[in-house]
Order: C-alpha cells, then sequence, then structure tokens
C-alpha cells in the first residue's frame, strides 16, 4: 500500500508538471494504420499428443519454426498491448494486484607402483551416479590410481602411489568455463560453456560464428565445448580434438565409452521485436485516454508486420544451431539438418522454438564422428539408465496459454533406447499432469518408467479459483496398439499425495519410491512399486524442515539431506 501512495504522488506530480493533457492529446504522433478485424484472433491451441513427429522435409521444419517464432512474438505484442507487462508506469501500479530454478589404466608420467588391482566402491569411490552403469559428468573424476579434478581453469592431476599419498603430476588451462568431465581408460573429456563474447578474434572460430555487424550480435551467445585429452601420460597429456556445439549445456552421461550429451539451443533471431516503439509523448497521455489503447494497438500490428518481413528473409541455417570442430589452426563447421532434416523431431501439439540437442559419441574412436537427434521443444531435465535415455519437458511455453481455455500445467515425458553404443532411438511419449522436480523424480525400472509430480506448482495464477497443489507417483509403459504405434502408457498411479504441498525430493530404488514432500512439516513417504500397475502407499514419517536430497545406503536404510 505504501509503495502505491508514493507512486500515486509521482503521478500527480507529472501531472501538474505536462499542465492540460487534453492540449498534448493533439501533439502526440498517432500511427495512420488500418487494423483488420481479426488481427488479435489467437490461434486455437488445443491439447492432442506429445508423440514425437518427424517434418516432411526442411521446408517443413523451416515453416514450423518461423510460425512458432512468430506465434510467440505475437502473443508477447498482445500482452504489451493490455500493458501487463512492460511499462514502469503501468507494472508499478498493477504488481501489488497481479503479484499475490573406469578404469583408467596407471601407463603415463610417473606411474604409482601397485601389485593389487583397485576396484572401484571398494578401494576407492567413484562419481555419486543416479544408476549403476551410468557414469555422470562431475567435476572430481578418479580411477584409484590418479585423481582428477576442475580447479577453476584449470584440469589438475594427482598420482595416487599408495593411500594416503599424493603426487602432483600435471595442470592444464581450459579454455572457457569448464564446469565437469567423464573418465574413460586414457581418455579424459572436459566439458566447458563458452560465452561468444569471448572468443578473440585471432581464433578460428570467430570467424566461423559469424558476426552479424548490423546488429552487433551473435547468432549465439554461449557454446558447449569438449575437449578431448589423450591422459595415457599423465604428466604431459595431450588435446586431441574439440567440439564446439552451440546451445547451452544441460547434461552428460557415458555408458561403455559412449557419450550422450544434452543441450539446448535457443537462436538470436535478430531484427524481431516484442515491445512497443511508442511515439513521442504517449507516456504524458492521461492514464484512461482511449488514445493510449488505440496508440499501443497500431503500434503492436505495425510491428508484427515488420517482424513477418524480418523472418521472411531468414533461413534455416539462421534458426538452428550448429556444431563447430576445432583441428589445430582450423575449424570445420557442420551442419545438423542434412539434406532432408530426418534427424529432428517435435510433439504433434507442441508449440516451441528451443531445439533440444542428443549427441553420441565414442570418445575412443579414432575419428570424431558423432550421431545427433534434435527435438523441437523446451528446456528439459533428463535422466538415464544403461537401456533409456528420458527427456521431461513442460509440455507449453507459458505463452501458450495466453487467453487458452486449457490451462493445467503438464509434463511431456520422451523416451530412448541407449541399449546399443553409438545409437539413440526413439521409443515413445507420454505426458503427465504437474511438474518434475529434477532428474531423481524420475527412474526406468525393469521396462517401466516411474515418475512424482506435483500439480498446482505453477499456482495457476490464470485461474480465478485452482484446485490445491497435490502429488502423485505415476508408473508408465512403453505400449502399442494393433498399427504398431507405441506410446508410454499410464499403468498405475498414486494419486492426491500430500494435499498443499509440493515435492521437494524423490528416489527411486529398485521396486520402492521415497519422496519428501513440504509445506509445514517434512513428511517422507514410501511407495510400494513391486506392482507397477498397482504402486501403494507405505509408510509416512513427518519431521521437521525439509530434506532436497534423498541417497540409499542400505535395503533398508536412507541417508536425507
Amino acid at each position: 500500500m505504501q509503495r502505491k501512495k508514493i507512486m500515486a504522488l509521482l503521478m500527480v506530480s507529472l501531472f501538474f508538471t505536462v499542465g492540460c493533457l487534453g492540449a498534448l492529446e493533439d501533439e502526440v504522433e498517432i500511427p495512420d494504420i488500418d487494423l483488420p478485424l481479426d488481427w488479435k484472433t489467437i490461434v486455437p491451441r488445443a491439447v492432442s499428443t506429445p508423440d514425437l513427429v518427424e517434418f516432411d522435409d526442411c521446408d517443413d521444419l523451416e515453416n514450423r519454426l518461423k510460425d512458432v517464432i512468430l506465434e510467440d512474438y505475437r502473443i508477447q505484442l498482445l500482452q504489451a498491448v493490455e500493458e501487463q507487462y512492460y511499462y514502469f508506469w503501468d507494472d508499478i501500479m498493477l504488481e501489488d494486484d497481479m503479484m499475490a530454478e573406469a578404469d583408467g589404466s596407471a601407463t603415463g608420467g610417473s606411474s604409482p607402483p601397485t601389485t593389487t588391482r583397485r576396484v572401484e566402491g571398494t578401494d576407492f569411490s567413484g562419481t555419486n551416479n543416479q544408476e549403476g552403469g551410468v557414469d555422470e559428468a562431475d567435476v572430481v573424476k578418479t580411477d584409484g590410481y590418479y585423481i582428477y579434478f576442475l580447479n577453476g581453469k584449470k584440469l589438475e592431476i594427482m598420482g595416487v602411489p599408495e593411500f594416503g599419498e599424493l603426487v602432483y603430476q600435471s595442470n592444464t588451462t581450459i579454455e572457457g568455463n569448464p564446469h565437469s568431465m567423464l573418465l574413460d581408460g586414457d581418455r579424459l573429456v572436459v566439458i566447458s560453456s563458452v560465452s561468444s563474447w569471448n572468443i578473440p578474434a585471432s581464433n578460428p572460430l570467430y570467424q566461423a560464428m559469424e558476426w552479424d555487424e548490423e546488429y552487433s550480435s551473435w547468432r549465439t551467445y554461449s557454446l558447449t565445448k569438449f575437449s578431448v585429452f589423450d591422459i595415457s601420460d599423465r604428466s604431459d597429456i595431450e588435446l586431441e580434438r574439440e567440439l564446439f556445439i552451440e546451445g547451452s549445456y544441460i547434461t552428460a552421461r557415458e555408458v561403455d565409452g559412449t557419450i550422450r550429451t544434452v543441450t539446448n539451443a535457443w537462436m538470436e533471431t535478430m531484427g524481431l521485436s516484442s515491445w512497443l516503439d511508442l511515439p513521442e509523448g504517449y507516456w504524458s497521455l492521461d492514464y484512461e485516454s482511449p488514445l493510449r489503447l488505440q496508440i499501443r494497438e497500431e503500434v503492436a500490428y505495425q510491428t508484427m508486420l515488420e517482424n513477418e518481413e524480418v523472418i521472411a528473409d531468414m533461413s534455416l541455417s539462421d534458426l538452428v544451431p550448429r556444431i563447430y570442430e576445432r583441428q589445430g589452426d582450423s575449424v570445420l563447421t557442420h551442419s545438423i539438418t542434412n539434406d532432408d532434416c530426418a534427424s529432428f523431431v517435435a510433439p504433434q501439439d507442441g508449440f516451441s522454438r528451443s531445439i533440444n540437442s542428443i549427441f553420441s559419441f565414442d570418445i575412443t574412436a579414432a575419428d570424431f564422428d558423432f550421431e545427433a537427434d534434435h527435438i523441437i521443444g523446451n528446456y528439459p531435465l533428463v535422466y538415464a539408465s544403461a537401456d533409456a535415455l528420458i527427456l521431461a519437458e513442460k509440455s507449453w511455453d507459458s505463452w501458450w496459454f495466453w487467453n487458452s481455455d486449457d490451462s493445467d500445467e503438464a509434463t511431456n515425458i520422451h523416451m530412448f533406447d541407449i541399449s546399443d553404443p553409438g545409437t539413440t532411438e526413439y521409443i515413445a511419449s507420454g505426458r503427465v499432469d504437474g511438474t518434475i522436480q529434477d532428474q531423481f523424480s524420475l527412474s526406468e525400472y525393469q521396462g517401466v518408467l516411474r515418475v512424482a509430480s506435483t500439480e498446482g506448482q505453477w499456482g495457476r495464477w490464470w485461474l480465478s479459483d485452482p484446485d490445491p497443489m497435490t502429488s502423485n507417483v505415476v508408473t508408465l509403459q512403453p505400449t502399442s496398439d494393433a498399427t504398431g504405434h507405441t506410446t508410454l502408457e499410464q499403468i498405475g498411479i498414486v494419486e492426491g499425495i500430500a494435499p498443499n504441498e509440493t515435492i521437494w525430493s524423490a528416489r527411486f530404488v529398485e521396486d520402492r519410491a521415497y519422496i519428501v514432500t513440504f509445506e509445514n512439516m517434512d513428511p517422507l513417504w514410501t511407495i510400494d512399486l513391486s506392482d507397477p500397475t498397482n504402486p501403494t502407499i507405505m509408510g509416512e514419517l513427518k519431521i521437521p524442515g525439509v530434506s532436497t536430497y534423498i541417497h540409499p545406503i542400505s535395503e533398508n536404510t536412507l541417508l536425507t539431506i
């Protein structure tokens, strides 16, 4: 209330400063545009299926991306017309009403002598992986004989001749911002984030990325870099090759020498506008003046027409990420579209513009060959078992709900077969109500996918009387119909867990699920999944506080933090 009083005084002061507002209306430049009757019409966005479907060809992919981008910008402009997000005075006045993230052989350098093979889990600790046999990228790795760790921009290697002893081996400066690595025998992959703005002009990557002089911008501001090192001599490691992928790094997994990484790319579409360039004098008009709405509408429509002209001049290569391979002083640019764009898919009822890419490559291979699969969708959570890779993404962008009849949040689940090294095969998709906390809320066990989700976590501000938050544990399984079409069908559910509470942590261990929900107390729920078609709650324990991580110690013991 105090802020409203202050702003009211400021507005009164402004009115006295500008004098007679009626006279000023004649001085405001008003666009001269004939508005079509249907220019505000929202394209119906009905809910159908999350199944991933291929594009007919590259033209189909290009048209889909352009349509989505234009509709996204159009919705933002329509929101600006309603003055709900973009303007200082209006935002402040409305804010109070509207507001209520291997074993490595010791072969090189000063190799520590040993007479017995050191075993992970017995002699030394490995990475805290969610699933056995699936190595996750981390800042520290060890093979029992050496410790590898990322220290700022340095890759440090220490030898362990005897337990309790450390021998310094080497350090290597990593370009960019290294944040994780994967280890397989005598090869180490360091994963880094590289800002486009920090690439020096002398770097051959600078020329390959194509700086846009007109808009003083890059195609994308972030790249994910994979640096493959030969570490057979730990005292003098050798950089073999580097791969730069346009987009942000999400996660990486390694199974039997095959690395699969997931990135998300959002390409900069220079020249498009989602804001209103209002004429001089607009802010001097009375807040209730009908001219304000007229000006906003005509400027918005004119901006939409200009956006259509800009995007019509764009090509598919402007809308999808690229891959750059650095070999010495040269850089090779790889297109991800090929001739038919067969590696691109999208949910049937999806309406997103960002691109999630699954890259698979063998770090032990002499050539840097890779397989890539691209899903047009929202930023996902990623889970992997030894045989399955799961991408979980919110079903629709936030702007999708603008004036939409359907307003329930949901999550798409896409399942891929990764049992064959180097190959990623799409299995099926499904959808669960609500949103998912993190990767530990997902699990695949004996062919059954288990998901813990919370409905109503967004608060559903667009509804006047939303149902209370509630959590579910759902089991799904790939099921084929008479035509051979496969979907992830729900086969069991425990629903209505802890009304008005949200899931803070979850963990699936074989045929049990453990979830922690929270509002004022911290209930730990144990769910029996031994019959995936009939999951049941086994028990509940309430303790003060909230647990954000669950770790199994033994069959009957849990550690929660």
